[in-house]
């Protein structure tokens, strides 16, 4: 009699039980459905974290706080949960198309094409995903930098041109022409560079970038070197009696010729993504070939005199001419190793590479952080700051490429990208660099203005 009472009490208890899961059931649904509806992401988000950890799993509920993740632009999390509502309902195409714009965003084109493939034609026809394209996108931009010193480095001018390769979900490969020029105080220069940068990705996120960065740099030289040095007189007088000497020397000379340099740099990068935190190691070798073919003229006049005290001994004026030529072929290799570390926000991305450069047998090391945040739908700005010494390095992939001798005491540049549409986006950035020549004591600053475009076929 009482194993019956006991049976009956535990059938009112699961019952009552099933009865309060539905009620709380239907009112995570009706109140999640509501913060969908009215399009309160924050809100969703916040109600629907305090119900998943209480171990809510459902659906419909997954697939809204997916999106309410997604429209607050967090992938990593929107992911998640959609994954989640496929586990609920594996025929879900809705939560497989999400799936793909989440990849897509986390820049895992592998994994988004995993899923373009389960969409039904339809679908696949409305998205129009080309994991193969001859050429994806063409990049332009130019722009000039304009010195402040004009009487020692006039303004550079600045073209690019950039082309992407599709050739399948996991294989790409950027090149690009870049041309510059400018006048200085010693000559002038041009300089024509080409990139080649082949990327393969692999599973788990991981992927091999090799950067080749080719630069032909041709210079006229024109330099005039003028100056006067003056031996100081002794600080402590002679015994009387006793003769110095006080020289000057009138110097004038004049470099002029052409330089030719032919360079090559090549970096491996290897990089993993794990959730919002990007790593990524680089190796790299910067291969110098010279080829200078100038004259260097110069005419020292010496004027120098014997004197006791303020008294004038003899007075002599010698002249000493030089004419040599320069056309030594020589080599240099420079060498570095570095680690980026970056991690994602929702809307903000930030982190630093590290390198240490090893040039003429001295090591150095650069940091140069960056920022970028997504400020609007259509709208992303940029930011980072760099320096180096009297030595070539090259930063994002050797993609940027500063081959120059001249120290970069900094740099900042900032970026701004408009969205104007699915297939053109719209760049324009500022850079601030103050720059020593390596020739001369001067130093100035240059400032950049850069325009360009981006059309995606």
């Amino acid at each position: 009699m009482r194993t019956i009472k006991y049976i009956i009490i535990l059938l009112l208890v699961s019952k009552i039980g099933n009865t309060f899961a539905q009620l709380n059931s239907s009112d995570i649904e009706q109140k999640s459905y509501q913060y969908y509806a009215d399009k309160k992401w924050k809100q969703l988000i916040k109600y629907g974290n305090s119900v998943v950890n209480q171990g809510y799993d459902e659906y419909y509920f997954n697939l809204r706080l997916g999106i309410a993740c997604f429209n607050k632009f967090n992938y990593y999390k929107a992911a998640d949960y959609f994954k989640r509502a496929l586990k609920n309902d594996a025929t879900s195409d809705v939560a497989k198309e999400y799936l793909y714009w989440c990849n897509i965003y986390m820049d895992d084109e592998k994994k988004a094409a995993e899923y373009y493939a389960m969409l039904p034609d339809d679908t696949q026809k409305r998205i129009h995903y080309k994991p193969k394209k001859i050429l994806e996108s063409i990049f332009v931009e130019g722009g000039l930098k304009i010195s402040d010193k004009q009487n020692e480095a006039k303004n550079l001018g600045y073209f690019n041109l950039g082309l992407n390769h599709k050739l399948s979900s996991t294989f790409s490969i950027y090149q690009a022409y870049t041309y510059q020029q400018q006048s200085q105080i010693w000559g002038n220069f041009k300089q024509h560079q080409y990139y080649f940068a082949p990327t393969v990705t692999f599973k788990h996120r991981w992927k091999l970038t090799l950067g080749f960065h080719y630069a032909n740099y041709n210079s006229n030289l024109n330099f005039p070197d003028q100056f006067v040095a003056q031996n100081p007189k002794p600080l402590v007088p002679p015994p009387a009696g006793t003769s110095f000497f006080d020289s000057t020397t009138y110097h004038k000379g004049l470099m002029n010729g052409k330089f030719v340099s032919n360079s090559l740099f090549s970096q491996i990068t290897i990089s993993k993504s794990i959730k919002r935190i990007n790593i990524n190691l680089h190796l790299a070798v910067f291969t110098e070939f010279n080829k200078p073919n100038y004259r260097l003229l110069a005419r020292d006049s010496i004027n120098i005199k014997e004197m006791q005290a303020a008294t004038l001994i003899n007075e002599n004026n010698v002249i000493v001419n030089k004419d040599s030529l320069v056309n030594s072929k020589s080599n240099v290799f420079t060498y570095s190793v570095g680690l980026g570390l970056f991690y994602n926000f929702p809307r903000v991305t930030i982190g630093a590479d590290i390198s240490t450069i090893v040039s003429y047998k001295k090591a150095y090391v650069v940091c140069s952080p960056s920022i970028s945040a997504l400020l609007a739908k259509r709208f992303l700005i940029s930011s980072y700051f760099t320096y180096k010494g009297f030595y070539p390095m090259a930063t994002n992939d050797a993609a940027f490429l500063y081959n120059s001798y001249d120290q970069i005491k900094y740099k900042i540049s900032t970026t701004g990208t408009v969205i104007a549409s699915k297939n053109v986006n719209i760049y324009a950035t500022y850079q601030f660099e103050k720059i020593s020549q390596i020739l001369l004591p001067s130093v100035y600053n240059l400032h950049t203005i850069l325009l360009g475009l981006k059309f995606t076929l």
